[in-house]
């Protein structure tokens, strides 16, 4: 498991020149590929974090379910909530005396402090813009999905 430390490195690390949908097009035709190496299947959705405009959904195979999409939303609002990865909350709270929705008074089917979530950032734009979440791996391993996903759209377009 990361530490917070290294899971802050990693979201600065993976930051966007610029984001639009032809970057969120790529970027989830890129972590489809990836999670065709899992042998479970995988929902992945992109969105625009100011209007929550859908910009890619798709599964990697079939045997997705409607929980898939409820864990997606939940991933989403806490990336949204917070500003950073639904695994960071989760680590954060993993070390804490107080569970993540009594600390932030979080209705427990609106959010989740569970990885996969992850918020697509742009150099010299403050916030988020954007977020990609992954649903149907282990929590770990759907946020490196998402973390390996965005690294290798970044290296692909130097």
């Amino acid at each position: 498991m990361p530490t917070l430390k290294e899971l802050e490195l990693e979201e600065a690390e993976l930051q966007f020149p610029s984001f639009n949908a032809d970057v969120a097009w790529e970027l989830g035709l890129i972590c489809r590929k990836l999670a065709l190496n899992h042998k479970k299947a995988v929902a992945i959705q992109i969105v625009l974090s100011n209007s929550n405009q859908l910009l890619f959904y798709t599964c990697s195979r079939p045997g997705t379910t409607p929980d898939n999409a409820f864990w997606i939303k939940r991933k989403l609002a806490t990336v949204l909530r917070f500003g950073c990865s639904s695994l960071y909350m989760k680590i954060k709270f993993d070390r804490s005396t107080t569970k993540f929705s009594e600390s932030y008074a979080l209705k427990d089917g609106d959010y989740a402090a569970n990885g996969g979530g992850f918020p697509i950032r742009v150099k010299g734009v403050e916030g988020v813009v954007g977020v990609i979440v992954v649903s149907g791996l282990h929590q770990e391993e759907d946020h490196q999905l998402a973390a390996d996903g965005i690294r290798e759209y970044l290296e692909s377009s130097k």
